[in-house]
């Protein structure tokens, strides 16, 4: 493993360590899956508070991360609270199987959106969103990508509403 550089060959143990570095993006994700032979951070699979608590503790409090759950367990207002008090994310995730509640636990907004494809109804309900948070503190918005350029399109499509939002507050305020 290279200094600094988080990938799938992190062992959770070195995830703190690494967080004490300068990040030069938006910050961490870290992903908790529901399968036990997956095992990530510290051997999270289904909700275990306690260790959850232990291991936002050993952050440095001024990083960024965002959690992606995917056990319907965590999500409860317990979890949630202890999110909020480490000002860590919720990362609002959704695939065809599982979708993330709505739920602001941080001062920025991670999005992982993992559908084949969205209808203009739902990019236009996204677009809302993210604009509205942004207004609040960073929005990281990641659409799934494959061989289609499709996940590509709808990004540019949010940003360019994105910027379109900005310069229209803007022009208000002036």
């Amino acid at each position: 493993m290279e200094a600094g550089v988080l990938s799938r060959e992190t062992r959770p143990c070195q995830i703190p360590r690494l967080l004490r570095q300068p990040i030069e993006f938006g910050g961490a994700e870290l992903h908790i899956s529901p399968f036990p032979h997956r095992k990530i951070a510290g051997g999270l699979d289904r909700c275990d508070l306690p260790r959850l608590k232990d291991f936002l503790a050993q952050l440095p409090r001024d990083a960024r991360v965002a959690f992606e759950f995917r056990h319907e367990s965590w999500f409860t207002g317990e979890v949630f609270d202890v999110l909020r008090a480490a000002n860590a994310a919720l990362c609002r995730a959704e695939s065809e199987k599982l979708e993330t509640p709505n739920v602001q636990t941080a001062d920025f907004t991670y999005f992982r959106l993992r559908k084949q494809s969205y209808s203009p109804n739902e990019r236009a309900e996204l677009t809302k969103q993210a604009v509205a948070l942004a207004q609040k503190g960073d929005v990281f918005t990641y659409f799934k990508h494959e061989d289609t350029p499709e996940g590509a399109l709808y990004a540019e499509e949010l940003l360019a509403a994105g910027k379109q939002a900005e310069t229209a507050r803007a022009n208000m305020a002036t």
